[in-house]
């Protein structure tokens, strides 16, 4: 019985041992941040198109899967909130989001890109930006959605970053 008792306990431990391995052979993290030194913090404040809302999007920089030189930009929201009738009717704040990249292969290019965000954390938005490797200056800054002319309604932040 004790002969039979130990098999058992082996033959578990090695279906554990066999399952867990199998089960944590895939990867289950998101991609690296890509190494940058910060400028006015990595949140950018704004408001957007109606009913006073306004909120903040985090910003993360990762390499572009397959592409040597480009940088995926990550915007992640916080929320979103906003005031009186028109918010409960519609409950999603419109903003224009600009990226200016300035690199070895650019200088100065903005790239302009909408985005819409509601009430609900962790909302994301995501566009891929032509770089250069090494090192590349990005600057994330928000712009008003409503007017003709490209008016900053946000400081925004800055990111020195280094572009595999």
């Amino acid at each position: 019985m004790n002969r039979t008792r130990a098999i058992t306990i082996v033959a578990a431990t090695l279906m554990i041992a066999l399952t867990g391995g199998a089960i944590h052979a895939a990867p289950t993290q998101a991609a690296p941040q890509l190494q940058r030194l910060s400028f006015y913090g990595e949140t950018v404040g704004t408001f957007g198109d109606h009913a006073f809302c306004r909120g903040a999007l985090h910003v993360s920089m990762t390499a572009t899967p397959g592409k040597r030189g480009w940088v995926r930009l990550g915007l992640i929201s916080a929320g979103f909130i906003g005031n009186g009738a028109a918010w409960a009717r519609d409950p999603h704040c419109r903003v224009l989001i600009g990226a200016n990249v300035t690199s070895a292969r650019s200088y100065a290019v903005d790239h302009f890109f909408r985005g819409t965000f509601g009430p609900r954390p962790g909302q994301r938005l995501i566009r891929d930006l032509p770089a250069s490797s090494g090192l590349t200056y990005i600057t994330v800054i928000a712009y008003s959605i409503n007017s003709p002319v490209r008016t900053p309604q946000s400081l925004g932040t800055s990111h020195y970053v280094l572009v595999r």
